[in-house]
Formats: C-alpha cells, structure tokens, sequence
C-alpha cells in the first residue's frame, strides 16, 4: 500500500518529535535547587561599617548601598556561592569634606574605580555553630586581594518568608589595595588597619516589581 503525502509527512512529524532532546531531569533538579536556595539582599538594612584612625582618633565610617547574588544552602556548602556590589560613591563617614577626600584619587579614585566587588570561591563550617568561613576575592581600586570572610548566620523560619541574618567582622590592610598614596601612604595620619562589620539582610523571596 502506497502512503500518502500527509502520512509521510505525519510520519516524519512523529520521528522527529521522538529525537528532540528531552531536558536532562539531574540538571533540571540542580537548577531548581539553585533556585530553592537563592537570597534577596534586602538593601536598606544591609551595609559595610569600617573604624579607622585619624591622627590617632578612631572614626566609623558605612558603605550603605550592597548589592549582588547569594545562593546558599548550609548542607550544601560546595554548591553555595555570592557575589556582593559595594556602591563606593555611597561612602559616609561624618563628614561631608571627608567623604569628598576618600573619593579622590589618592584614595578610592571612584572617578575610575566606583564599585567593588567580592566574588566567593569556597564556603567552610566555621568552628561554632551557625558559623562559617567564606574565601573570595575582593576587587578594590582596581586590586584583586584574597579575603577569608568569616561570618555567622542565622535564619529565621517563622515567617511565611525566610529571613537571613548574616554578619562579619574582619581586619584589612588599606595598603593592599593602594588607598592612600602619596602623602598618606604611611600610617602617621591614617592607620593601616582597618576593621570592617558587615551585616547583610536577605529573605528568600524576590523583591516586589515596581508598578508600572
């Protein structure tokens, strides 16, 4: 019996949906999981803190605009990552003349270098619980540094969305990202050290979208 050209057609309509590629299940549950498992930063109650010295004066200073992606799960460390933005141009130390000198270029150069960025590449438990210890990488000033983020994290599931506390404390050398050449390369006038307080407030669900 001779087929028609509908039937051929039908036919060959048939054997091609039998070979498009099916999505793959293992990599579809991986994505999904990635999903499960993403945090919003919730901006207005998340910020950098820092306390530096002046002549010998501590002063604090924030850094109130972050940024960025978080997926993390503490059962699933190896599949965990961030990558925070830090708005440099939002510096605020308490003082108006101060914010204008740290954005200069013997300083944060901002003009060139308005951001930074830390990019995870590991996650570990830390020594108590609800703590950990993240390493990455801080790109500052157009400087790549390595940075141990070591950090504690509490989650809180009693609502109908989950709330994530997270905070840091940590020292870093200015130096090591060039802030404050030339005449303030030396710690006479601004110490080296500089401690940082990160404190970082994520839910598990996306913002709301403006209304158009």
């Amino acid at each position: 019996m001779i087929a028609t050209k509908s039937e051929e057609a039908e036919s060959d309509a048939l054997e091609q949906s039998q070979t498009i590629e099916r999505p793959d299940p293992i990599l579809a549950e991986g994505q999904a999981q990635a999903v499960q498992n993403e945090w919003f930063i919730v901006s207005d109650k998340s910020q950098i803190n820092f306390t530096a010295t002046q002549n010998g004066q501590a002063f604090t200073g924030t850094f109130p605009s972050l940024r960025g992606r978080i997926v993390f799960n503490p059962e699933k460390l190896a599949d965990s990552l961030a990558e925070i933005t830090i708005d440099i141009n939002a510096l605020k130390t308490g003082s108006a003349e101060r914010d204008q000198q740290a954005k200069a270029e013997d300083w944060f150069d901002t003009a060139r270098f308005p951001v930074a960025t830390f990019k995870t590449t590991s996650f570990a438990p830390g020594a108590a619980d609800d703590s950990y210890v993240a390493q990455g990488r801080l790109d500052l000033r157009g400087v790549s540094v390595p940075v141990t983020l070591p950090f504690t994290l509490e989650i809180d599931g009693n609502t109908e969305e989950r709330i994530a506390y997270m905070t840091s404390h940590l020292t870093l050398n200015r130096q090591d990202f060039g802030i404050g050449q030339g005449q303030w390369a030396d710690e006479k006038t601004i110490g080296h050290d500089v401690k940082i307080d990160v404190q970082v407030t994520a839910t598990d669900r996306p913002p709301a979208q403006p209304l158009h």
